[in-house]
């Protein structure tokens, strides 16, 4: 079962809210933009999984999202064993249980030597492919060049791994849903708001996605190539107003705009446009800049 993206979680839940929203993205007044916040924190503790999702509408009840959750999980080690054929299943266990703690480190490249200080990229190179065949992860490369066309660029040795999942990587994180519901900080769990961030924008415009460093320090959480453009993306889990690498990138490669995805709402600062984390499903990249400037926003 493939998750539900936000917006298809928002729809079965609160259809007329969805209507809304699709009918004036860029204008939503403050209460639709609650709901939306409040929806998008249940999305993050559930995730998209259909079950689940369908268990969280009916019961309200978050341990029984849990439950859920500890079941899919356990299956998935199961289908290891009986799907993998000639692929060795411990090695898929090994990269599939080692995600949450490497994508919740600083730099978060995935490391094989935090896995086994032995380990090859030859040896997991199958074990690897098995999993993204699957559909259970994503996995984004090191772009060396943003030059187009940046499929050129790519650095195949060096990359990250998510969850396709949102909720199932914070249940296997160990965070307990009123973690999520009740704090209004959460600066401290940026990965799972990344984690989110790809997953709606996967099937769309960070299919073809990469992260990139600005001279060895600073970092750019997403690369993708927008029709004949290269566009950054910088996600925040918070409100913090700070954007060191988008502004160094924007003075050094000079884009045609760039995205920072926050808690904050539309707004757009030069080369910078803001897009809050609950409405990047409802809008289209592809013609932003020109949206908000005709909304004058």
């Amino acid at each position: 079962m493939y998750p539900l993206t936000f917006d298809e979680y928002v729809l079965n839940k609160k259809p007329l809210l969805y209507n809304e929203i699709k009918k004036e993205i860029y204008l939503a007044n403050q209460f639709l933009n609650n709901e939306l916040y409040d929806l998008y924190k249940e999305y993050l503790v559930i995730g998209g999984m259909p079950e689940v999702v369908n268990c969280f509408i009916k019961e309200k009840d978050y341990s029984k999202v849990d439950k859920l959750l500890e079941e899919i999980f356990t299956k998935y080690k199961a289908d290891f064993n009986q799907y993998s054929q000639k692929i060795n299943p411990l090695k898929i266990k090994e990269i599939y249980d080692s995600i949450p703690s490497q994508l919740a480190k600083e730099n978060s490249r995935f490391f094989l030597k935090n896995i086994n200080k032995c380990a090859r990229n030859e040896r997991y190179k199958e074990a690897n492919l098995w999993l993204e065949d699957a559909g259970l992860i994503f996995k984004v490369y090191l772009l060396e060049n943003n030059t187009y066309p940046v499929i050129k660029n790519i650095n195949n040795n060096f990359y990250k791994l998510y969850l396709h999942d949102v909720g199932l990587l914070r249940y296997i994180s160990q965070i307990h849903p009123s973690k999520i519901i009740n704090d209004e900080n959460f600066d401290w769990i940026g990965y799972l708001v990344e984690n989110f961030v790809i997953q709606q924008l996967k099937p769309t415009i960070l299919n073809k996605s990469y992260y990139f460093k600005i001279n060895n320090n600073f970092e750019i959480d997403f690369l993708t190539q927008i029709i004949n453009d290269v566009i950054p993306f910088e996600i925040k889990s918070g409100k913090s107003k700070k954007k060191k690498s988008l502004t160094l990138y924007n003075e050094k490669y000079k884009p045609k705009y760039s995205i920072r995805i926050s808690k904050m709402g539309f707004k757009k600062d030069g080369l910078i446009i803001n897009v809050p984390l609950w409405m990047i499903n409802f809008v289209d990249f592809t013609n932003i800049s020109n949206e908000l400037e005709s909304k004058n926003i």
